[in-house]
């Protein structure tokens, strides 16, 4: 690992691409190493043991790739394992809760609306965060995830909150047709990672190279995400993780020191 090791980013399909723009202008000469396990799609129904063991199955695969840092560019893998993927790798590690909850103290509303899945409503990682904001909070789960990955165009009509909070990157590709403020993770979570790697000395000081995207399942609309943000010049590449990563029976982890 060094400067001129890439950066990985993982999600659950095709998410944390949203965030992908953000990162490339404020980090131009970075590389990076994208996994997007859309053959799992979707996180959001699933338990907080699987979430873990997933997050270490594709951070390996990633680490496997030499990247220097990792980012959790998906809210219900940030509401679970952020912690524990950076433990388990001695890497720096970043979610996407953090970064959002700062772009959300920026404004100041009377009616906050979190939407994120399931999972990461029962985690309580916003409710923790937000519990001293003298608003009204309401927390929504919701499953449009599955819409985006699937590649539709969904129009979502006007809410009842003056701040919508997008808990899951997936959010960040809907058209909503409400004039309320939309807070995601992309601006701060670039910030952050820029500090963070300025101090720790691995900023690449020279442009290094093509990033990769690699993808569990379906490559096809992927791609199409891809075209649009990268104008044809990024490729989506079909990937087996039973061949690259250890996958565990029975849900064990193949790392004794955690236990679920």
């Amino acid at each position: 690992m060094g400067r001129n090791s890439p950066i990985g980013i993982l999600d659950s399909g095709v998410g944390g691409l949203s965030v992908l723009p953000r990162l490339i202008n404020l980090l131009p000469n970075e590389r990076f190493v994208y996994i997007g396990d859309n053959a799992r799609f979707p996180y959001g129904d699933k338990k907080p043991s699987w979430l873990r063991q997933t997050s270490l199955e594709l951070g390996e695969f990633l680490v496997k790739k030499g990247v220097k840092a990792i980012v959790i560019a998906c809210g219900t893998l940030s509401s679970h394992a952020v912690e524990l993927t950076a433990r388990e790798f001695r890497l720096p590690v970043f979610g996407v809760i953090e970064p959002t909850i700062r772009e959300l103290n920026k404004h100041e509303s009377k009616r906050t609306i979190v939407w994120a899945t399931p999972a990461t409503i029962e985690s309580g990682a916003y409710q923790d965060r937000l519990s001293k904001r003298g608003e009204q909070v309401k927390y929504i789960p919701s499953s449009l995830a599955a819409s985006v990955e699937n590649g539709q165009l969904l129009n979502i009509p006007s809410s009842d909150g003056d701040v919508i909070v997008l808990g899951c990157t997936h959010y960040s590709w809907l058209n909503l047709n409400s004039p309320v403020v939309k807070i995601g993770s992309a601006r701060e979570l670039a910030y952050e990672v820029k500090a963070r790697l300025g101090d720790e000395g691995l900023l690449a000081k020279e442009h290094q190279g093509e990033s990769s995207f690699y993808f569990t399942g379906d490559i096809q609309k992927p791609q199409q995400k891809l075209d649009r943000l990268f104008m044809g010049r990024a490729v989506a590449k079909l990937i087996n993780l039973k061949e690259e990563v250890y996958v565990p029976c029975r849900g064990e982890t193949s790392r004794s020191l955690y236990s679920w």
